[in-house]
């Protein structure tokens, strides 16, 4: 039987996303990856039960998504696991199938999803799409005294002023578009460590997020704002975070990268997530697409 998740199921669900993840107390699949989990969000996810328990699992959130060849319709697919000594049966395969029929039911254009298991995915329609580079920050200069590369009045601080920030997201030409809803839930994420910049006139200038989860350690992986007050804030996460790296795409308009020695190459880059097309798409849409926060949607 497969059925959405009910509010009743949730803590089994979370504690099977717990076990199959290997995550340990205090972290949490849950708290990682929150938007998955709000009400509203449960009747598009699909458990399968066998014996009375869950066997396996996906979950969908739609978002639309900004790109180059205007707007498209996304469904994150997340969630996607199964109980261990149910593996080998297919059931991931049923899952997907029915997430695949909920996104067509939604008009959903297109699925996304992040993994390391591209091969089992590719059979079932997913292929590689959008990019991604993740640089080291080691040689990223200070403010000197020129006129054009002076420090901006102000400081950094712990967390984020959330209007002053969604203001600043919205400067960003690609973007996923993010309703109040998926802001507050955002905050659930708990594992993040949001920093901003606030201006001599109290004004909030710039914005960056890291070490979200297991996965974005050490990782800038969300960022905005006024080029030199974005500069400032990440030389003050840099004081007490050393190891960071920072995470951007080719087409974004990026002021940092812009500012590290010219012919650094990224420590890493790649594909930025599997894709399956559910209708036809304007072309150059997967070129020049971006997710902020990436899996933590």
């Amino acid at each position: 039987m497969i059925e959405a998740c009910t509010p009743e199921r949730l803590l089994e669900w979370w504690n099977f996303l717990d076990r199959a993840f290997g995550y340990e107390p205090p972290q949490s699949y849950r708290v990682d990856f929150a938007p998955l989990f709000e009400f509203e969000a449960l009747p598009s996810s699909r458990l399968l039960i066998v014996d009375g328990k869950i066997a396996s699992s996906a979950a969908l959130h739609p978002a639309t998504v900004l790109t180059a060849a205007g707007p498209v319709r996304f469904g994150v697919i997340g969630a996607v696991a199964t109980e261990e000594v149910q593996r080998g049966r297919g059931y991931s395969n049923r899952v997907l199938l029915e997430i695949e029929k909920a996104a067509g039911e939604l008009r959903l254009d297109v699925l996304i999803l992040w993994s390391d298991k591209a091969e089992f995915y590719e059979k079932m329609g997913f292929h590689a799409a959008g990019k991604q580079e993740i640089y080291s920050l080691d040689n990223l200069p200070g403010f000197t005294q020129g006129a054009r590369t002076l420090r901006p009045i102000g400081g950094a601080r712990e967390g984020w002023t959330l209007n002053a920030v969604r203001s600043l997201y919205t400067m960003h030409r690609l973007r996923s578009e993010r309703t109040d809803r998926y802001w507050n839930a955002l905050a659930k994420i708990t594992s993040c460590r949001r920093m901003e910049w606030v201006g001599k006139d109290g004004l909030v200038n710039a914005y960056l997020g890291f070490h979200r989860g297991r996965d974005m350690q050490n990782i800038i992986h969300e960022w905005g704002g006024e080029a030199r007050a974005l500069h400032a804030l990440v030389l003050a996460a840099l004081e007490n975070n050393p190891a960071l790296l920072w995470l951007t795409c080719p087409a974004l308009e990026d002021p940092i990268r812009a500012l590290l020695p010219r012919g650094e190459s990224p420590v890493l880059e790649g594909q930025l997530a599997l894709v399956k097309p559910l209708r036809t798409l304007p072309a150059g849409a997967f070129d020049s697409f971006w997710f902020w926060g990436l899996d933590s949607l």
